[in-house]
């Protein structure tokens, strides 16, 4: 599908967004460290002006959304790769942000282990116990990058597994009939140094969303987001990629991951992680790309 760069925009520092459309306007969660003192992972909130569609740049942060993760759980380091989804469960509508997260945290490796917070109408609360964890020698004892789809009665799950320092991290993937519990399936989807992979149901089919990250290594001419438009689930086009990490662009020239996508009529606006590492710190920033379809 012919597609146009319209627009791409730093937005500000943060890392980890996923979209929500409620009361008429778009929110953003979104990970930050609110402590350098304490390794925890809290959630904030953004939202644009009521109306207002997804490719605007004047997002308005409100702080704190959500209770921090406690200190003795086996989610003690917070709410890392936050994913926003909508969904039967149990007989009634959810909304759900599902994570990753460890009990202890020494690099980016985890191991990690996926749970999720649940909307009761005015706040989001914790589910108590990780809902899905590593069982596969593939996963290398690690399940994290969760991305969701509730989909013809289903919990359709995408992560990222086999993170370590010595190897090449995959995409997995499987479903639920609850998001909870029944996980079958479980099977590698991508296997091509995907760090990330979100699909998104709009209109009579589905896009896919990929983002290629080397965990340790320096990016090279094949990272970035990649994008696919599919009828189905079971089959993809070859993608076309929507951002370059060695494009020359200085906020993202280190790492670009974690995307999420809106799509509003003819435009397509994806999210995303940008990494400039300064000395020690890895200068997270989210931005966006803007593309019309034609």
């Amino acid at each position: 599908m012919p597609i146009e760069l319209l627009d791409k925009a730093r937005l500000f520092d943060g890392a980890d967004v996923t979209l929500m459309r409620r009361e008429d306007r778009w929110w953003m969660i979104m990970g930050e460290l609110a402590d350098p003192a304490v390794p925890r992972i809290d959630l904030r909130a953004a939202h644009l002006l009521r109306g207002a569609t997804a490719d605007r740049t004047e997002w308005t942060i409100v702080g704190q959304c959500a209770a921090p993760a406690p200190a003795d759980g086996w989610d003690a380091t917070g709410y890392h790769c936050v994913s926003y989804v909508r969904g039967r469960s149990g007989g009634r509508w959810v909304e759900r942000l599902y994570y990753a997260s460890s009990a202890a945290w020494t690099d980016i490796t985890g191991p990690y282990s996926i749970g999720f917070l649940e909307w009761d109408g005015s706040q989001w609360v914790r589910h108590p116990e990780p809902v899905f964890t590593a069982t596969e020698p593939w996963e290398r004892g690690t399940v994290a990058e969760p991305n969701l789809l509730h989909h013809d009665g289903r919990w359709l799950l995408w992560y990222c597994a086999g993170l370590s320092t010595d190897g090449t991290q995959v995409i997995g993937f499987a479903e639920s009939p609850d998001g909870v519990t029944g996980w079958t399936g479980r099977r590698i989807f991508a296997a091509d140094g995907e760090f990330d992979a979100l699909v998104v149901a709009s209109g009579t089919g589905f896009d896919l969303v990929t983002a290629k990250h080397p965990l340790v290594a320096a990016p090279g001419p094949d990272d970035g987001v990649w994008w696919a438009r599919s009828g189905t689930l079971g089959q993809w086009p070859a993608p076309v990629r929507l951002v370059s990490t060695t494009d020359g662009t200085s906020w993202h020239r280190d790492g670009v991951w974690k995307p999420s996508l809106v799509r509003e009529g003819d435009s397509l606006v994806v999210f995303f992680n940008g990494s400039r590492r300064e000395g020690r710190s890895p200068g997270l920033s989210v931005g966006r790309v803007h593309y019309r379809l034609r």
